[in-house]
């Protein structure tokens, strides 16, 4: 297994990696809580902090039957933007299309969405097999039928990678693909498996920095919605 980890660290053409993290300096940096941002903005403090950030920015507020959201123009839709939080600290954005579409406009909303996505480097797939909904999907059948929920998700890279925990979760990731994988079939395919487990170790450090997006449905007519989690002030049963 250390050969392994060895050869993972010295791989030259880290394909995966490159892809998480070619705009990021491989720095040493204090292990510490990194939130995922929104239009710049930490998702953190209070959910009236947030509120003024993002007015900040341009984005409306409205209070409507106790309903408190934000309007505004992202990544060129007009949207409601609203605000989650947990021990009245900010843990997820919640945008909304305003704007509904048909079944073959919101494919092709939703497949240049996960391109973009996959174009920018500030982000790391959150699955690597993820990939476009394909023109021969049914997607109101498959929603309508079987409850299907079409859905992707990233990792915001939200600080250089930390070497030193990247060593670490080597030795994790290593375990796990031994469990999986025999060293003949990981030795006869060596460059992707070092790559892979470079990648998946350095996912490991983003992974309290969720954003995905899913298709919702209202009334036959379809919209994007997009999650900005900070999971670090999420709920994990600490109130039971």
């Amino acid at each position: 297994m250390k050969n392994l980890i060895n050869r993972a660290l010295a791989a030259e053409k880290k394909l995966f990696l490159l892809l998480a993290v070619a705009a990021l300096a491989m720095l040493n940096v204090m292990a510490e809580n990194y939130p995922t941002k929104f239009l710049g903005i930490p998702i953190d403090g209070t959910k009236q902090e947030m509120i003024k950030k993002i007015q900040a920015k341009g984005f409306k507020y409205h209070n409507e039957y106790g309903q408190e959201y934000l309007d505004g123009e992202f990544n060129g839709a007009d949207v409601h933007v609203y605000i989650a939080t947990n021990n009245n600290k900010v843990y997820r954005i919640m945008v909304t299309e305003v704007k509904t579409w048909s079944e073959g406009q919101i494919r092709i909303r939703y497949n240049n969405l996960m391109q973009q996505f996959k174009d920018n480097t500030k982000y790391m797939p959150g699955d690597i097999t993820q990939g476009p909904i394909s023109e021969d999907e049914d997607i109101s059948y498959e929603m309508a039928v079987h409850s299907k929920i079409y859905s992707a998700n990233f990792n915001q890279i939200t600080h250089p990678v930390d070497t030193t925990i990247l060593k670490r979760d080597l030795q994790t990731v290593a375990e796990e693909l031994l469990s999986e994988y025999t060293e003949e079939e990981i030795e006869a395919d060596r460059d992707f498996f070092n790559n892979a487990m470079l990648y998946l170790a350095a996912k490991m450090q983003y992974e309290k920095n969720s954003v995905w997006f899913t298709i919702d449905e209202f009334s036959g007519e379809y919209y994007l919605t997009l999650y900005y989690d900070n999971l670090y002030n999420k709920a994990n049963g600490e109130d039971l």
